[in-house]
């Protein structure tokens, strides 16, 4: 008997190394598996630093150029498309010539005015001096049109 369990002990101890020689080729298929999954994470990771890092560059870029783009507009006094003051003295100046325009229509009808309440008879204008109007109020037009270009 001692023989037979000489045999068994054989039998045994493959099992064992059967089963064992299992674990250790699943061991190194998970093993790899582990290993492939932890390079994916890896690979992933340096994408997304790389990514957050030209990101950051680009942002960081961008913003001191719009101070040196703030810096350049404080700079300049006027647009050089627009001319505030110019346009507010000719506005200025158009406002006066109005003034003294109608103004001096004003005085003009008062005189008529004062003629007209003289001459008793003819209390309308005449041709002529409606003529003359007219072309006083053409010349003024086209003077404040002139003035607005």
């Amino acid at each position: 008997m001692p023989r037979r369990k000489k045999i068994q002990n054989k039998k045994s101890k493959s099992r064992i190394n059967k089963s064992v020689k299992k674990t250790t080729t699943s061991n190194k298929a998970e093993d790899e598996l582990f290993a492939k999954e932890r390079i994916e994470k890896d690979k992933r990771l340096i994408m997304w630093s790389g990514v957050t890092f030209f990101m950051a560059l680009i942002l960081t870029l961008w913003v001191f150029n719009m101070k040196t783009v703030f810096k350049s507009v404080e700079g300049e006094n006027e647009p050089a498309g627009f001319e505030w003051r110019e346009t507010t003295n000719e506005l200025s100046k158009t406002i006066n010539e109005f003034k003294t325009n109608w103004n001096e229509i004003k005085v003009e009808s008062n005189l008529n005015n004062t003629v007209d309440s003289e001459n008793a008879s003819s209390s309308e204008l005449t041709k002529d001096e409606i003529e003359e109007l007219k072309i006083k109020i053409e010349e003024l037009e086209i003077k404040l049109n002139n003035e607005e270009k």
